[in-house]
Formats: structure tokens, C-alpha cells, sequence
């Protein structure tokens, strides 16, 4: 075999090993056995990444806001413009393909940002584009089914350079998951949701709002929560049958986002909020999400977007089998730690 076979074949299998992850070392890529500068879509090796939205009692929240660019094999000699668009013909074919179910979008679902990305002369990398959901088509799709995003990369000019020859290259796919709720805490919460629920509101903060009303707690007690010390102190429960609640007056409008509680009795707690003591908006119970582990090792609950809130409600459903209740003296048959996350 040629020497310049060999060089050509063994640059080949190396540059598939690589899954197109850069080429920022090279001037130069035989893409796909042509010998000239191909275009295409950058990351389409990569998993689907797939984007919730969710229908629930006082709205649509989450959405999709992906980013997408292509890149050239070689430093380009001149600009470079790429036309990208959202094509769902290509729905079917990946459905074909790998066995699944995705859905097509109702028209005019997904929006770019723009339709032409440019590589500069000299570079091999175009400007990112935005591509979002549209909220409003939310109300035409399915409870429970998942929708397949096609972004395709269509056409190029520039001197020299040509599309990258196989569809793989040139269609970077995503996903979008469409679910309805009664309940707006996160079912499945993150580090970065956490983070996007505000701050924890201090202990001086919290032990300056008032009680309204409670039922099966110890009267008074509520501000022993924040007697100090690691833990805290604790407000006991007067009985360990059925369910407890309290509302708290926050004494003004919060954003709220996230809250947790600490109870060795407890089996879960539910939470309603209001911005006037009157109107209650239910945000669901704990029982059916999940919590995210904070910094200071609390276990919070997160909403899926912050709501305006003044007074709390919470809810609790005691556990009456639990170990903990014959240590009831010892505080251990009660709230034992209280936080609430606001902007």
C-alpha cells in the first residue's frame, strides 16, 4: 500500500476515534475521504440532551433554550455562511432508525434565533444560535410525550467548502418532554434549580415572622426553632395521630422558591401558599417529589419557578409508628428545622 494511503486511512479512523470533538490543532481534516474543507453542525455525536415542559396549576414553566453552531475541518480562507433551520421531516427517519417514538412539534413551536451562522476567515468555529420553545403552542401537545428537535444544517458558501456528506454531521437533534401537574415542586430537582430558588432566608429573618394559626403544636414554641446551635431547637407536636398544620405570616411579599422541614416523625408535608391570608394557591406535597441536598446539607424541596407568597401553610402528615416518638421529652417528637429559599 502507498504511503499516502496509509497516512490518508490511519487520519480517517483517528479523526472518527475523535467524534468530531475539535479540530482547533489542525489546519487541515480529510473529512470524509474528499479532499477539500467540509461544514458541519458541531456536537451531533453527542446524547440527545432533552428539555421539560410542564403544564401546571398556575401556568407553563420550563421550556427548551439550547445553543447550536458549526465548524469547518479547516481554517477557512473567507467568511463562511452556514443556513440552519428546524426541519421535523427528520422525525420519522430517526424514529426508523433507533426504534423510538418521538413526535413531530406543532407548527411554529421552535424558534431560532437566526437562520445564517458565519465562520470568520481564519477561524473554524461560527457564532452560537439560540433555539427555544414557544410556550404558547404548550396547550397543543400531549401529556406525557416526548418531541424530537431536528436543527439541520442546509446549505454553505464560501470559497471552497462544502456540506459535510453524511446527515449525521449536519442534523444536531434535541429533545422536549411535555408533562401536566397538579403540583409545582420539582419532581426530580438540581443543583442548578436549587440555585435558581433564591437565597435561604436567615434565622433572624425567620424567627421574626408571626404565627397565624397552628393545630397539634405546642403553643409558642415555633421560635425555638431558632434558639441557636447547629440544629437549632425544636417545636414538639402534641400528638402523634393524623396530620398538624401552621401558617406563617411572613409580613410581606416574597418570591419563594424552595423549602424544607426536619422532623424524625414527620412522613411527608404539603405547602400553600397566599398573598393574602384568603386566596390559597396548593404548591403539592413532598410525598410526591424529590428533594436536592443543599450546602449546609438540608434537604430541599423546589419549585418550578418562584412564587409571590406572604403567608405559608403547611401541612404535615405525622408518621405514628415512628421509633422517635417514645423520645418525646427529648425534643425528638417535633419540628426540628425550618427554611425557606426567596428572592
Amino acid at each position: 500500500m502507498k504511503l499516502k494511503n496509509i497516512f490518508m486511512i490511519g487520519g480517517a479512523l483517528l479523526f472518527g476515534a475523535m467524534a468530531l470533538t475539535s479540530c482547533s490543532d489542525d489546519e487541515t481534516y480529510d473529512f470524509d475521504g474528499v479532499e477539500g474543507t467540509r461544514v458541519y453542525m458541531d456536537k451531533t455525536m453527542q446524547p440527545i440532551s432533552t428539555s421539560s415542559v410542564l403544564k401546571t396549576p398556575v401556568g407553563v414553566v420550563g421550556g427548551m433554550e439550547v445553543e447550536v453552531n458549526v465548524k469547518t475541518t479547516s481554517l477557512v480562507q473567507g467568511g463562511v455562511s452556514a443556513q440552519i433551520a428546524y426541519d421535523d421531516s427528520f422525525v420519522d427517519t430517526y424514529n426508523a432508525a433507533n426504534n423510538t417514538d418521538y413526535k413531530k412539534l406543532p407548527a411554529g413551536a421552535i424558534t431560532l434565533e437566526k437562520t445564517t451562522l458565519t465562520v470568520a476567515a481564519d477561524t473554524m468555529s461560527s457564532e452560537s444560535c439560540k433555539v427555544s420553545f414557544n410556550q404558547e403552542k404548550a396547550s397543543e401537545l400531549k401529556d406525557g410525550e416526548s418531541y424530537l428537535v431536528p436543527i439541520v444544517l442546509s446549505d454553505v458558501n464560501g470559497q471552497d467548502v462544502r456540506l459535510a456528506r453524511d446527515d449525521k454531521f449536519r442534523v444536531r437533534y434535541f429533545a422536549l418532554k411535555y408533562m401536566e401537574t397538579e403540583s409545582l415542586m420539582r419532581i426530580n430537582p438540581t443543583s442548578e434549580d436549587l440555585a435558581n430558588a433564591g437565597s435561604p432566608l436567615s434565622n433572624d429573618v425567620m424567627k421574626s415572622f408571626t404565627v397565624v394559626s397552628s393545630e397539634n403544636m405546642v403553643e409558642g414554641g415555633y421560635s425555638s426553632l431558632f434558639a441557636g446551635g447547629w440544629y437549632g431547637g425544636n417545636w414538639d407536636f402534641i400528638g402523634k395521630e393524623g396530620a398538624t398544620n401552621f401558617v406563617l405570616d411572613m409580613g410581606e411579599e416574597k418570591q419563594v422558591g424552595a423549602f424544607y422541614m426536619r422532623s424524625y416523625v414527620m412522613a411527608s408535608f404539603s405547602v400553600a401558599i397566599s398573598t393574602d391570608n384568603s386566596n390559597w394557591i396548593n404548591l403539592g406535597s413532598t410525598a410526591e417529589a424529590n428533594s436536592v441536598r443543599g450546602d449546609d446539607w438540608n434537604d430541599w424541596y423546589v419549585l418550578y419557578a418562584p412564587m409571590p407568597a406572604r403567608y405559608l401553610r403547611y401541612t404535615i402528615e405525622l408518621d405514628p409508628n415512628s421509633y422517635y416518638w417514645q423520645y418525646a421529652s427529648w425534643g425528638y417528637a417535633g419540628i426540628m428545622g425550618l427554611g425557606i429559599m426567596a428572592k
